[in-house]
């Protein structure tokens, strides 16, 4: 283990040690700077532990990412997903859940008449292989994972947590972040696609179904409470946009 690994005060693998039954609350992609709370923090794409079964192929470009495909799995592509197939792309490599992500539902919201802010641009999802938000082009976490990893995740990379996650997860005081473990945890547990169709349904208004943000106070379209399900967010809470 690296010095910088010692000084964030967690083992590679304490995380998994902890409760799998706890609520996986999956946010954000990306690393955090002084400029952009949702950029770059430890920059580039160095590799995070050798790959457990080779690099993952295709997917994207310079321009869009490079983010790997999904290669097997249903719902992989940039479109967003569709007619019930678990969207696996949503499922991000730092342990996001980009479903709630306000780019994500600027582009792909599911009820034309709720507008949203888009606050990094449209995106498709980390892992869509599409357009992605401009802090997850750069994105250290996702460029490693997509590097050495076989599925282009967090999950199952023998350095976990790196000082990259840790770094991004110390970062801005967002709640979101604070789930980002406990997700990777969860998704080894249950495999991707499972996790995926949980977060879908745990992200959506408890009253009229329609999908919530991160930091929704209330559903946009309703006006419903958020579900006690996600982590409490009230005016004050810190949001990175």
């Amino acid at each position: 283990m690296s010095k910088q690994q010692a000084d964030d005060g967690i083992t590679r693998r304490g995380f998994l040690g902890s409760s799998l039954g706890a609520l996986a609350v999956g946010i954000g992609c990306s690393d955090a700077s002084e400029t952009n709370p949702e950029g770059s923090a430890a920059g580039g794409a160095a590799s995070g532990g050798a790959p457990t079964s080779g690099a993952p192929s295709g997917g994207g470009t310079a321009a869009t990412g490079g983010a790997p495909s999904e290669g097997g799995t249903t719902g992989s592509g940039g479109s967003g997903g569709g007619g019930g197939e678990a969207k696996v792309h949503l499922a991000a490599a730092c342990g996001t859940y980009c479903g709630a992500c306000l780019s994500y539902m600027a582009k792909h919201g599911e009820d034309e008449s709720v507008t949203r802010p888009n606050p990094w641009g449209d995106c498709d999802g980390c892992l869509s292989g599409g357009t992605l938000a401009s802090h997850c082009r750069t994105c250290s976490i996702r460029l490693c994972a997509a590097e050495t990893q076989s599925g282009g995740r967090c999950t199952d990379c023998a350095e976990l947590p790196c000082y990259r996650i840790t770094n991004l997860i110390d970062a801005g005081g967002y709640p979101h972040r604070q789930e980002y473990l406990p997700n990777l945890a969860k998704m080894r547990e249950l495999g991707v696609e499972e996790w995926v169709g949980a977060e879908e349904e745990r992200w959506r208004c408890p009253q009229c179904g329609l999908p919530m943000s991160w930091y929704d106070t209330e559903c946009a379209r309703c006006g419903a409470p958020r579900s006690a399900s996600l982590f409490p967010v009230t005016a004050d809470t810190p949001r990175p946009y």
